[in-house]
């Protein structure tokens, strides 16, 4: 497969011979799609990845039939984590995964550099693809900006691309009409979003034909997004109840919208639970109570202390939480 771009763009013809002189058609041939949870970096007791614990979380994960993997992004510290602790870890989930399920790496960092030694590692690691979110912690980026990021993570990586749109915690939204420019990078294949936002979501599917890949990163509307165009989703609260989120998306693909809305809807009240207080805090805390401990947050994060515990256990137990881990 050939790709195609203007002569006029010298950067761009520079993408595209390395992208045909690596013999990249393969890895842009796989689908992402289905349920991917945002896997919770575990930590020991002195605070270091935990290895063990990692691989019993992608075991557990692969038993319980997920599509892929997302590490290293919020849910995964992937801020408050090294770069060589977060070369590990893939390394890590690609050894233990053996290729059963499709691996993604967010590789965005406070620094671009960081960002680009992780897009080299991704590819020389095998991962499937990588993501970032725009560099946008001081600063607003202007379209210009975005494109050359997102071309150089492109390049670095050789990897299908995706741009991740977290408004919530960068001072940029990465909607429809910057997203639709975006997508015309060799090797930018698609859109994390995690806005929540049903309309900028549908708009986002909509693009080249309904063939563009995005993923939804709003947990509670999950359901909603499928039925938008959404490809499938990447949780951060998948991992507390991943059998029900793979049953909203088994019941997407069975047509069954009764038994795909009743899922959403338990779903949500388990997430209503979550925020009231900080989700990285209470869903650590949730995982230790259902043998999937992987430890407290790391600084700056807080662990919940023990009568914000007692009330999130409570209203856990209200809502039949603990009956789904029997």
């Amino acid at each position: 497969m050939e790709l195609i771009v203007p002569f006029c763009n010298p950067y761009l013809l520079l993408i595209t011979k390395s992208f045909r002189d690596r013999k990249l058609e393969d890895p842009f041939m796989k689908e992402f799609k289905g349920i991917f949870p945002a896997i919770m970096t575990p930590f020991d007791v002195q605070g270091q990845v935990s290895e063990v614990a990692l691989r019993k979380t992608v075991k557990y994960s692969l038993d319980t039939g997920v599509d892929g993997f997302y590490i290293c992004g919020g849910g995964g510290e992937g801020l408050f984590l090294t770069v060589p602790e977060r070369q590990n870890i893939l390394e890590i989930v690609l050894d233990e995964v053996g290729g059963r399920a499709s691996v993604m790496t967010h590789i965005g960092a406070f620094q671009i550099p960081d960002t680009m030694t992780l897009a080299r590692h991704a590819s020389k690691a095998g991962a499937d693809a990588v993501a970032s979110m725009p560099p946008a912690y001081f600063a607003k980026p202007n379209l210009e900006s975005l494109v050359k990021f997102y071309q150089q993570i492109a390049e670095e990586s050789g990897l299908p691309t995706l741009a991740y749109n977290i408004p919530g915690r960068v001072p940029i939204n990465l909607d429809t009409s910057t997203f639709d420019k975006l997508i015309k990078i060799p090797g930018v294949i698609g859109l994390k979003d995690s806005t929540g936002d049903l309309y900028q979501l549908t708009l986002s599917a909509m693009l080249d034909g309904g063939k563009i890949t995005v993923l939804n990163g709003g947990d509670q509307v999950l359901w909603y997004a499928l039925m938008a165009g959404c490809k499938g989703g990447i949780g951060s609260t998948y991992p507390a109840m991943l059998p029900l989120f793979v049953q909203i998306y088994k019941a997407f693909i069975a047509g069954d919208g009764k038994t795909g809305l009743r899922l959403q809807q338990q779903v949500n009240l388990v997430i209503q639970e979550i925020l009231r207080f900080d989700t990285l805090a209470a869903m650590k805390q949730i995982l230790k109570w259902i043998d999937l401990d992987s430890g407290d947050p790391r600084q700056p994060t807080s662990p919940l202390n023990s009568n914000q515990a007692t009330e999130l256990k409570a209203g856990l137990e209200r809502i039949g939480f603990f009956d789904l881990h029997k």
